[in-house]
């Protein structure tokens, strides 16, 4: 039996959620450190931490590169985190010099789609840097098709379309 005929019979598994969910709020943490006046003499160490957080990022998409965050609905945090990263790297003025790629999961959606998406995102990485917003971790706040649906909304029924008729 061949190694591609294992890995295609064989389950996928999940991610660590608390793992995922712990390396979000610290990029959060992170983030609101760097853009903080009154933390100025932490920066060394904010951006230290930084260097040390982002392969351990890296890692654990490239653990869990087969798991669809798009369809789970969480592909949206792995878009925040994206964003928080190039927040505290543009306050470091590493864009460019010492960028860390993320290594993001692959995803196939449209160009609306995409772009809807990323402005929610942005409009949630404002808050949780602006205004001190918690984080409401839950799979499948970031399903496509409710982008933009109230915090308290009903999510699960967004995608109705897609569930087989039979």
């Amino acid at each position: 039996m061949s190694t591609t005929t294992a890995m295609e019979t064989r389950p996928i598994a999940h991610p660590d959620w608390h793992e995922f969910e712990r390396l979000l709020k610290t990029l959060v943490k992170l983030a609101r450190e760097t853009y903080t006046p009154t933390t100025f003499l932490r920066r060394p160490t904010t951006g230290y931490n930084y260097l040390v957080l982002t392969p351990k990022i890296a890692a654990f998409f490239r653990k869990n590169d087969v798991f669809d965050f798009l369809a789970d609905g969480t592909y949206g945090y792995c878009l925040e985190m994206e964003s928080l990263a190039q927040l505290i790297e543009l306050s470091f003025r590493w864009i460019g010099v010492e960028h860390q790629d993320l290594e993001l999961p692959k995803v196939r959606m449209g160009k609306e789609e995409e772009m809807a998406l990323r402005k929610g995102v942005w409009k949630e990485v404002d808050g949780l840097i602006r205004r001190g917003e918690e984080i409401g971790f839950r799979r499948g706040r970031w399903s496509v098709g409710v982008v933009n649906a109230p915090k308290g909304g009903d999510e699960k029924s967004a995608n109705s379309d897609a569930s087989p008729s039979e």
